[in-house]
């Protein structure tokens, strides 16, 4: 079970290269590592050279036990279908 120290929060995100747009694009005429690449293409991404992947911090916004439904409640038109716990946050 994973625990997180507050409801808004950064998460990784890993990105494999081939599917990032920006670095097919190539900035430096292709004599840049692929780490310079992505640092260049992509503000706040990293380059994993041992996953060979990209990751980006992606925000994430945690409910606690009973948000949502309180939130549903306030609006007349909206019912919770479904929630329940997985991967550290309520849905």
């Amino acid at each position: 079970r994973r625990r997180f120290d507050a409801t808004d929060v950064f998460v990784p995100f890993n990105a494999q290269p081939k599917y990032l747009d920006k670095a097919k694009e190539g900035t430096n005429g292709g004599s840049a590592s692929a780490a310079e690449m992505y640092a260049e293409a992509y503000d706040g991404a990293e380059y994993d050279e041992r996953k060979g992947l990209v990751v980006f911090q992606r925000y994430c916004h945690l409910y606690r036990k009973g948000e949502l439904e309180e939130l549903a409640r306030r609006v007349a038109s909206v019912d919770v279908v479904e929630s329940g716990f997985e991967s550290g946050n309520y849905h």
